[in-house]
């Protein structure tokens, strides 16, 4: 993962890392210690049950760029390199596009309380009373804009 450079026979991830970045760059630096974070994370997730919080969204975000600089500086695939840029920007639009409505708990709820098999939008009058009443302004709206 870690490009050609790779060290033979590293014991750990972690020494992966350390072995494999270029520390004397600040990005280096940077990219080593927040990998190294995020890999202890990563194992109270996976080995002790830990659960985060939704409210951890930065955590979260700076991971995935991390991830990215990571990815795009030691990979050693320069296709790849190119790529994952254009990855994280789509993955970007995404998330501002959804927000913080869509994570994996708010999904699965959703989809344990489906009680009916028809569709919440079953005629064109339901899809225009779905859309336009989002779309009216309501009477703070226009209050607010009126001050």
């Amino acid at each position: 993962m870690l490009g050609p450079k790779l060290k033979k026979n590293p014991n750990t991830f972690r020494r992966a890392l350390s072995d494999n970045i270029n520390k004397k760059k600040l990005s280096g630096e940077v990219i080593n210690e927040d990998m190294q974070f995020i890999y202890t994370v990563r194992n109270r997730i996976v080995h002790r049950g830990f659960r985060m919080s939704t409210s951890r969204g930065l955590f979260c975000d700076k991971a995935i760029a991390t991830l990215k600089y990571l990815i795009a500086g030691y990979c050693g695939d320069a296709v790849i390199s190119r790529y994952v840029n254009p990855l994280y920007m789509q993955f970007q639009m995404q998330r501002s596009e959804f927000g913080n409505l869509f994570n994996l708990d708010v999904i699965e709820k959703m989809q344990n309380n489906l009680t009916s098999t028809e569709p919440p939008i079953a005629s064109p009058a339901d899809m225009d009373r779905f859309m336009f009443g989002a779309l009216r302004f309501t009477e703070r709206d226009r209050h607010s804009i009126s001050r």
